[in-house]
């Protein structure tokens, strides 16, 4: 934007804005252009934008207003003899900072600050430590302010409880955020009971009893004194166990070159508050004089570059220009509507502009992106190895309701839960076998009822995508449905004849038009995430190879595969049963991995020859017994205009057929 369109769009005057463009574009912010007097949005400037995901912007309101301020009381606050700080000279008041503020009604505006600053920090604080070992623990969080880190832990950690200690005007601010239905953080309310939410003085004490507790941003508030007492009261209160640990955030001081965040924080406390940030030395001095011993230091990386740095996927030859990759968008990167929902959309417009192997985000998991036969045979070479993504990376709700389901579970727990289910994809009665299992301690109880779900829920919505799209195939190409039609005819002169027929999955004109089906309608348009168990070796085009950690998740994009491969040319998009007629043992092998539908080697769906029987027998009964036409002259043969439920992540038709009822000549 030009400094004139800038001007307008502001209501400032161009001669006074272009000064400040100047001095912000020489301090790094924006690009200029000069040929067209144009600055545009660079990384910096993005980040302090009011829809950035990190909220940093929120800070430029207090340094530019308050804080901005209190800085003109720093040369009396250094004076020999000076009680007060920075801020109370410039504000006139004895008061704590904190004090004075929630006189001014200031506060929320603080706190909505250093939560956007813990929701910047998430990505790091969640991943930096083994949050994982304290289970279903409750964890305090000592000044948790605005709730921020506490809501960012117990979603990411789903057995994990929670609490906050803090103000009382803070814990007042703080609790609609968790337990009003409109709350921010109300997903997560249910594990961070009102009796958890403590109004109290951690200087003072004494605090609730737990076996963890954390405390954030705080210490550096005070001197070693009040340091000292803060963790001897923490002490005191903690709960002894294997897991009872205090962990504590702040800032390490080192001499030299440091990061911008401790510099100023240094200043920020001289400024704001009678505290002080502290070296590694200062650390173990007053963690050794209030009974406490520091197990390790664990440095925090800054959020928005933590992703990249944490899952790194470089060239085979060293080179590090990393993986293409989809941003990072907070919270769920791509892992919601546009994966799930808008899938189909994105997966043609993903490949364009990342190429055939790529990254996408679910939360802040990674996920590969295969696209190619030959990559998903290097990956999926030991698939009965490999481990599903937890609660398939889709967060706290998809673990209560399916984590534990055998589909989504890995390794023993699913070899275990397996050997139950998969009895009752045959003819006996399943349920008194599965009970007797959760009894004799084989599996448990939730397991049972998430794997319950999944196949009487989940698995109808599967079975019905599977289905669906067949009738519809058939109605636009009335040549196959007659074909299919004097195939069935031929074949049910006798319930036994039929039976035989139905159970024949492959080498029917029925079977093929099933197959094809599913091959120009994949269930979904990116299959549930799964990692191998050793890295693997990818390489892309010559000279380019992405060597992928193992335990990284990697996803199928089933049109790349099923309908945009070269191998299905020149009718890639076009319904022809007749390409999967007479295929043989060796068709079936030179196949396997460019057509995705269920899963590929052990881990495939235990349900598909069942799916594919009431498939088939649906399918059938509705040839023989009804003509089946398109009921709008837009829905046009080549199906680019059939319209799908938007609001299903299974692909499932949303048009209607027209079935007319057949007059059958035997009855």
């Amino acid at each position: 934007m030009t400094v004139a369109k800038l001007s307008e769009a502001a209501g400032a005057r161009e001669d006074r804005l272009r000064p400040v463009m100047r001095l912000l574009y020489n301090n790094g912010l924006f690009t200029y252009d000069a040929s067209n007097d144009t600055y545009t949005n660079n990384a910096r400037s993005d980040l302090l934008r009011s829809d950035h995901w990190t909220q940093w912007h929120t800070w430029v309101e207090l340094y530019a207003t308050e804080f901005y301020d209190m800085a003109r009381g720093i040369p009396d606050s250094l004076l020999s003899g000076a009680t007060r700080t920075a801020a109370q000279i410039n504000y006139d008041t004895d008061d704590s900072i904190f004090a004075y503020f929630e006189k001014r009604g200031w506060l929320p505006r603080v706190h909505r600050a250093f939560s956007a600053s813990q929701v910047a920090q998430a990505p790091g604080i969640l991943t930096d430590y083994p949050w994982h070992e304290i289970g279903d623990k409750t964890v305090l969080d000592v000044g948790g302010g605005g709730g921020a880190l506490m809501a960012s832990l117990l979603r990411e950690h789903p057995k994990m409880r929670g609490g906050i200690l803090d103000m009382a005007a803070v814990i007042d601010h703080t609790g609609p955020f968790f337990h009003s239905p409109d709350g921010q953080y109300a997903d997560v309310g249910s594990r961070i009971s009102p009796e958890n939410l403590v109004a109290g003085d951690f200087l003072t004490g004494p605090l609730p009893r737990h076996e963890v507790y954390v405390i954030k941003w705080c210490l550096h508030n005070w001197l070693d004194p009040e340091v000292i007492q803060i963790l001897r009261n923490i002490r005191e209160s903690i709960v002894p166990g294997d897991q009872s640990r205090l962990v504590v955030m702040d800032a390490v001081l080192q001499d030299g070159a440091m990061g911008r965040l401790a510099q100023y924080g240094d200043v920020q406390m001289l400024m704001t508050a009678k505290g002080r940030e502290r070296t590694a030395e200062d650390w173990q001095q007053v963690a050794k004089a209030s009974g406490w011993n520091i197990h390790k230091i664990y440095p925090l990386r800054n959020a928005w570059k933590y992703l990249d740095w944490k899952h790194p996927i470089y060239g085979e030859n060293g080179d590090k220009v990393g993986i293409p990759s989809c941003p990072y968008v907070w919270p769920n990167g791509q892992g919601d509507i546009a994966k799930f929902l808008k899938g189909v959309e994105n997966s043609a417009a993903w490949e364009k502009q990342h190429g055939r192997m790529y990254r996408i985000w679910s939360g802040m998991k990674p996920e590969i992106v295969l696209t190619q036969p030959h990559h998903l045979q290097t990956v999926f070479r030991d698939s009965d190895k490999h481990s599903k993504a937890p609660a398939n990376n889709s967060g706290f709700y998809m673990n209560r309701l399916l984590g534990e389901c055998v589909g989504l579970l890995s390794g023993p727990d699913w070899r275990s839960v397996r050997a139950v289910a998969e009895p009752p994809f045959q003819r006996a009665a399943p349920i008194v076998g599965m009970y007797e299992a959760v009894a004799s301690g084989n599996i448990s109880e939730e397991q049972l009822l998430q794997t319950l779900d999944e196949s009487l829920f989940a698995n109808l919505d599967v079975t019905m995508g599977g289905l669906s799209w067949v009738p519809v195939f058939l109605a636009a190409h009335q040549n196959a449905q007659s074909r299919l039609r004097t195939e069935i005819e031929r074949e049910a002169t006798s319930p036994e004849t039929l039976h035989r027929y139905l159970d024949n999955s492959r080498s029917t004109y029925l079977a093929c038009c099933v197959i094809e089906s599913s091959r120009l309608r994949p269930l979904a348009a990116f299959s549930v995430p799964q990692a191998a168990p050793t890295p693997r070796r990818l390489e892309v085009s010559p000279g380019l190879t992405y060597v992928v950690p193992e335990g990284t998740s990697f996803v199928v994009d089933t049109y790349a595969l099923n309908v945009r491969n070269e191998a299905w040319a020149p009718d890639n998009e076009s319904f022809r049963p007749e390409r999967f007629l007479n295929s043989n043992e060796k068709d079936a092998r030179d196949r396997r991995y460019l057509f995705w539908r269920y899963g590929f080697g052990p881990r495939q769906c235990m349900g598909r020859h069942a799916a594919d029987l009431i498939i088939r027998t649906t399918v059938a009964h509705l040839v023989r017994n009804y003509q089946l036409d398109l009921l709008s002259p837009e829905d046009h043969l080549d199906g680019s205009s059939w319209a799908r439920n938007q609001e299903c992540w299974i692909t499932h038709p949303s048009l209607n057929l027209r079935c007319t009822r057949r007059i059958l000549e035997n009855k």
